[in-house]
């Protein structure tokens, strides 16, 4: 993004930290550095071949165990390594230091938030240098902990790896929105199906990222990444109103406009968007806290599991939104959302058939196949009509709902009520383990028509 630059290890938002008041500058420059030391951590976990070949589909030998898996299971549902062996163990150190001479920085400076912001960063801290990572992020869970700044930093995402044995270290610094959070977390409560102990969203702008973040600067993320913990501690969803922005401006109205022209007739619809967006990511993360799977389940759905959660939090929200009342969400708005999320997806699988670096495209493919799924779902049902040159129609918005609402059933009645045959994805929307290289052309550009319009089942 322009409004960026990486210094140090961390990249930071320009355009967010211009806001931020003089007086906080200190701090500020404080809770930055242990982002720099979370992206030399995870610089050192791509060196080892973190991201490796394990994407959709594959399996690990019986041991658990893969070339690419830097934490080892002891066989007690315990992961061990990034403590014990260098560089993790320096960075560890390093991370947890820093975090502490933030909140000396927050006493020297007599900041009104100094006893906040010790009470969010130095157990912590403590954690973390311990090895001690699911403990160091539940601690960050605490509602009653509600600094203006919000500093996360930690190891996520265990779905990266079928086996659940690896975890990604990520970071960012939020400076939250007081007035637009309460609105978004009004939102979230009105869409959320059921009482998640201890969720809340935290809307803010992303001022400075770290870890793996520095590569990829999120939208929004909920923490914990995993369901079955999310279950027993409840959740915080992130959502980073300036990066929304961008998104919406460089990647949301360009996909809209080039795939589902029939929407753009709508007057200021571009401003809706920006609107729109924030709203629709809402319902998505509000979705990844709903999602119903236990740690047996997860473990099953291997490497599918990454691409079902992120199809079914889309659903969600999408079904969720529909429900919404006019004075909450407009017809029109409504309609924005939902072309946004079709073409949105259906960008992501051209993103993911034209992309070349390894790593990129081994996270890419998970969403690919989740969107390759939806449209061949919404198209063999009528709900989605596929043009020759790519575009998209949406004959009825009311039945693309419906459909996506079908879909979502479906996959959770498989997934809950058969407790995962190898073969429900085959029957339920069709699977293959890869997205054929024949959907690939001479040039790397992704033929698109062919990949949708073959059957996968």
């Amino acid at each position: 993004m322009a409004t960026e630059r990486v210094n140090n290890c961390a990249r930071k938002f320009e355009g967010a930290l211009r806001l931020v008041p003089d007086q906080d500058k200190v701090l500020v420059d404080a809770l930055i550095r242990p982002l720099e030391s979370a992206t030399a951590f995870f610089r050192a976990q791509r060196a080892e071949g973190f991201y490796g070949s394990l994407t959709l589909g594959d399996d690990l030998p019986e041991n658990g165990d893969s070339p690419h898996t830097i934490i080892r299971s002891n066989g007690e549902d315990r992961v061990y390594g990034y403590r014990e062996i260098e560089p993790y163990r320096r960075y560890l150190r390093d991370i947890a230091r820093r975090m502490e001479d933030a909140v000396g920085v927050a006493n020297d400076i007599n900041d009104p938030e100094k006893d906040l912001i010790e009470a969010s960063l130095r157990p912590r801290a403590l954690a973390l240098r311990e090895g001690k990572f699911t403990e160091a992020m539940i601690l960050g869970l605490n509602t009653r902990l509600n600094p203006r700044y919000h500093l996360f930093v930690g190891l996520l995402d265990r779905y990266l790896d079928p086996r659940g044995l690896k975890l990604v270290m990520q970071g960012w610094l939020q400076r939250v929105r007081p007035e637009e959070n309460r609105y978004f977390n009004d939102l979230a409560h009105q869409i959320t199906r059921s009482n998640i102990p201890g969720f809340r969203v935290i809307y803010g702008d992303m001022l400075a990222a770290g870890g793996m973040t520095v590569d990829k600067s999120w939208n929004g993320n909920t923490i914990p990444s995993e369901d079955d913990i999310r279950k027993q501690v409840g959740a915080d969803s992130y959502l980073f109103s300036n990066n929304m922005d961008e998104s919406t401006k460089e990647v949301d109205i360009p996909a809209v406009r080039l795939y589902i022209p029939q929407v753009v007739q709508v007057s200021d619809w571009e401003e809706t968007m920006l609107r729109a967006k924030k709203k629709a990511f809402t319902a998505h993360e509000t979705g990844h806290a709903e999602m119903p799977f236990d740690g047996e389940t997860i473990k099953l759905l291997g490497g599918r599991y990454m691409a079902i959660k992120e199809l079914l939090a889309e659903l969600f929200a999408v079904t969720e939104i529909a429900k919404l009342p006019r004075s909450v969400i407009s017809f029109s708005m409504k309609q924005l959302i939902y072309a946004r999320s079709l073409a949105v997806w259906r960008n992501g699988i051209d993103k993911y058939l034209q992309e070349t670096d390894p790593d990129k495209k081994a996270i890419l493919e998970h969403y690919a196949w989740a969107g390759v799924w939806r449209t061949n779902h919404q198209e063999r049902e009528g709900g989605v009509r596929m043009s020759e040159n790519g575009m998209m129609s949406v004959p009825d918005w009311d039945r693309f709902v419906e459909l996506d609402g079908d879909l979502s059933r479906e996959l959770l009645s498989a997934i809950n009520h058969e407790r995962y045959e190898r073969g429900f994805v085959d029957r339920v929307i069709g699977f293959n383990s890869r997205i054929p290289r024949e959907y690939i052309d001479t040039n790397g550009n992704g033929n698109y028509d062919s990949l949708v319009g073959t059957s996968l089942g």
